[in-house]
C-alpha cells in the first residue's frame, strides 16, 4: 500500500476515503475461479473484461502500475483468434474496454516494454471492428449503417439491437496500442499502423456521431441503459456539452428517483457503481452540483475498505446474491477523486482541487445520504 498514491490535501476527511480503496481494487488480482451455488463465498469472485478493465485503469493512476501490468496478459486470453475480445455471451463492449484498458495500463507513466505485444493484438481488435461495420451493416430494416451489428447481451440491456455503448468503446479502444508504439519510436511500419488506426478512429467517430444526429431510433436509444452511461466518459464518443448527453444524465438520473449514482434494469434496484461515470461527465460539463451528488454517495455506500456493493434493493436494502464488496466500486470511488483533482484524458491538463481550495471548499464526508432527492454536501471537486 505504501507504494500508491498519497493526496495531500489539507483536509483529512477527504484524505482518507482517497486512501482506502486501493485496497479493494487490488482485491481485483486475485485467481477467480468458479465455484459452485452451495460453496459460493462471501465475496463477489467473477471479474469480467468491464470489470476488470476499470480495476487496471483505477490502479494504474493510483501508483499501482506494476500491479495494473501484472493483469494485462490475463486480458489477452480472452480475444478469439479473429479478433474480438469477449468474457460474456453477446458482450460486444468488451473489445473496446480490453483496448481502452491497455492504454490506461501500458502508458502510465512511461510505456511499457511489451507494448508492441499488445499493440499486434490491438491490429486484430480493429480489423475485426471494421470487418463487422461492413458485414453487419443495416442487416435488418432500420439498422444504422456503420454501427456494430444487433446483439442482445442479457445484462441490463434487455433488447435485441445495435446498442450504442458498443460503438462508444469502439471508438474508446480504436487508437491507444499503435499510438503507443509510435510514442516509443518504434519502426516505420508500426509508424503507418499508427497513423492509419487514427484514421480510421476518426472517420467512425464522425460516421457514429452523424447516425446518431441523422436518425431518430439511434437518438431515442441514448436511453438509460448500462452500456450508454459510458459514451461521455471515459468512451468520449461524445463531447461533454452534447446535447445528447446532457440529456442521458438528466433521464437517468430522473429515473433513479434522487439516487446520484443509478440502478440495474428497475429503479427498485439500486446500483452502487454503474451510473458513477455520469459524475465525472458532469466534471467535464462544468456541472459540481451533480458532480459532488455522485462523489458524496460513492463515499457514503462504501465498506471499511473502501469498496461497496453492487447492487441493492431500494426497499429492503438487501444486496442479494452479489456479495460485496466489489472491486469496481473501488475502482468508481478512485476514477472520481482523481479526475475531481487532476484529469488528463485528453490533450489538455486540468487541476480543479486548487481552484476548489481557494474557494473555502471542504468536503464533509460520512453525512447522511438519504435514498432520495438531497442536496450536495462536498465540495471537492
Amino acid at each position: 500500500m505504501e507504494r500508491g498514491a498519497e493526496f495531500a490535501l489539507g483536509d483529512p476527511e477527504m484524505e482518507a476515503p482517497c486512501a482506502r480503496p486501493s485496497g479493494a481494487a487490488l482485491a481485483a488480482r486475485a485467481p477467480r475461479r468458479r465455484l459452485g451455488a452451495d460453496r459460493r463465498p462471501f465475496q463477489y469472485r467473477d471479474v469480467w473484461l468491464r470489470d476488470g478493465a476499470r480495476a487496471m485503469a483505477a490502479l494504474a493512476t493510483s501508483g499501482y502500475v506494476r500491479e495494473a501490468r501484472e493483469m494485462a496478459p490475463a486480458f489477452l486470453a480472452f480475444q478469439w483468434p479473429h479478433g474480438p475480445f469477449l468474457s460474456q455471451t453477446a458482450q460486444l463492449d468488451g473489445t473496446g474496454q480490453a483496448l481502452w484498458a491497455f492504454d490506461q495500463v501500458l502508458m502510465r507513466p512511461a510505456p511499457d516494454r511489451e507494448v508492441a505485444r499488445y499493440a499486434e493484438s490491438g491490429l486484430r481488435a480493429w480489423r475485426w471492428f471494421e470487418r463487422q461495420r461492413v458485414s453487419g451493416a443495416a442487416a435488418r430494416p432500420g439498422d444504422v449503417p456503420g454501427m456494430l451489428p444487433r446483439t442482445n447481451p442479457h445484462d441490463a440491456e434487455l433488447v435485441n439491437a445495435q446498442l450504442v455503448g458498443n460503438d462508444a468503446w469502439a471508438i474508446a479502444g480504436y487508437a491507444p496500442p499503435p499510438g503507443c508504439c509510435t510514442r516509443r519510436g518504434a519502426t516505420s511500419r508500426r509508424t503507418r499502423s499508427s497513423a492509419r488506426a487514427r484514421n480510421i478512429a476518426g472517420r467512425s467517430r464522425g460516421r457514429w456521431r452523424a447516425a446518431a444526429s441523422g436518425h431518430p431510433a439511434l437518438v431515442a436509444a441514448l436511453g438509460a441503459r448500462l452500456g450508454n452511461l459510458a459514451v461521455a466518459w471515459p468512451c468520449l464518443a461524445l463531447p461533454a456539452g452534447d446535447a445528447r448527453a446532457e440529456a442521458l444524465a438528466h433521464d437517468y438520473w430522473q429515473r433513479a428517483r434522487g439516487f446520484p449514482l443509478g440502478f440495474y434494469g428497475a429503479d427498485t434496484l439500486l446500483h452502487g457503481y454503474v451510473g458513477a461515470d455520469l459524475g465525472i461527465w458532469a466534471l467535464l460539463a462544468g456541472d459540481r452540483a451533480d458532480a459532488d451528488r455522485v462523489l458524496e454517495a460513492l463515499l457514503f455506500w462504501r465498506d471499511a475498505e473502501g469498496g461497496a456493493g453492487e447492487t441493492f434493493s431500494r426497499a429492503t436494502r438487501d444486496f442479494g446474491r452479489n456479495f460485496p464488496p466489489h472491486p469496481t466500486s473501488a475502482a468508481a470511488l478512485l476514477a472520481q477523486v482523481r479526475n475531481s483533482l487532476i484529469y488528463d484524458d485528453d490533450d489538455t491538463l486540468r487541476s480543479r482541487w486548487a481552484r476548489a481550495r481557494a474557494g473555502g471548499a471542504r468536503a464533509a464526508c460520512g453525512a447522511r445520504h438519504p435514498l432520495g432527492p438531497h442536496e450536495p454536501r462536498l465540495r471537492a471537486a
